[in-house]
């Protein structure tokens, strides 16, 4: 039905559309300090790549901060949550606790520790700031916990999160 209620038919085809997960990125210089910026949309598996030429980018322009905005990040994968983490945090806090799940009581063979992956060119940054909204949740929350407690300082620009996180 349309606005008006009268009946349209339509006739969809499917097609093949392909997601770009990092939508921008790159260096920013301010007060004699390099930035690295990042537009970060979907935790999906075709992300790695285009992590890895961002992070590229950062690592050899030697940034000081990271901005990661994910403002309109709903979420996704776990996996891809992680790798991220890898690259933020991975050279100084490689193999440490990046995630514990925790079960209930009939669950507890559920429970699981993900690490933080090692990664010698990984960034080792003293601030990152994260944009997010009411939109940003799930895995982008993740990660936003999951640096906590190996960045010094890690603010939350924007307002809070969908899970709760907040400034």
């Amino acid at each position: 039905l349309d606005s008006s209620g009268t009946q349209v038919s339509l006739t969809l085809t499917k097609e093949e559309v392909a997601i770009t997960p990092v939508l921008d990125y790159r260096v920013l210089e301010a007060h004699s300090k390099k930035i690295g910026y990042m537009v970060f949309q979907d935790f999906i598996d075709t992300a790695d790549v285009e992590l890895d030429e961002a992070f590229s980018l950062f690592t050899s322009e030697g940034i000081d901060e990271l901005v990661v905005d994910m403002r309109y990040n709903g979420g996704g994968s776990v996996s891809v949550a992680q790798y991220l983490a890898g690259w933020m945090i991975g050279k100084d806090h490689g193999n440490e606790t990046f995630v514990n799940f925790k079960h209930n009581r009939k669950l507890t063979s559920w429970d699981t520790t993900l690490n933080v992956p090692q990664r010698a060119e990984a960034l080792s940054l003293n601030r990152v700031f994260f944009i997010g909204t009411s939109s940003t949740a799930s895995a982008s929350e993740l990660v936003i916990n999951g640096v906590k407690p190996y960045v010094p300082s890690v603010i939350l620009a924007g307002s809070t999160t969908h899970g709760a996180v907040s400034k």
